[in-house]
């Protein structure tokens, strides 16, 4: 089995972020991204670069869905994505940022 040469692997940085790997000064991270139902089944995963900010993938995750609650961490507390969630007749629970 022949690997590609180290001059084709992440040549640009789409291809890194295609990749979903990203770099932090402890070594390549990926970030998984995921919608669960009620009883915290998985039933969407989104995988980005590590430094990837979760505003990118916030409406994705909720897309297609009619819920009546959206919990989040803090990383997604966005205007625009409350107001997404509250346009669906959701209910948005994200803690406000740290001051």
């Amino acid at each position: 089995m022949n690997s590609p040469s180290s001059s084709t692997w992440c040549t640009k940085k789409n291809e890194q972020d295609i990749d979903a790997v990203g770099k932090y000064r402890g070594g390549l991270t990926t970030k998984i991204h995921a919608t669960v139902d009620a009883l915290g089944n998985p039933i969407r995963l989104i995988l980005t670069a590590g430094q990837a900010s979760e505003y990118g993938q916030a409406n994705a995750l909720i897309e297609g869905f009619n819920p009546q609650y959206v919990l989040a961490d803090r990383g997604y507390d966005s205007d625009n994505f409350v107001k997404a969630i509250e346009n669906k007749g959701a209910v948005a629970v994200i803690p406000s940022p740290l001051s």
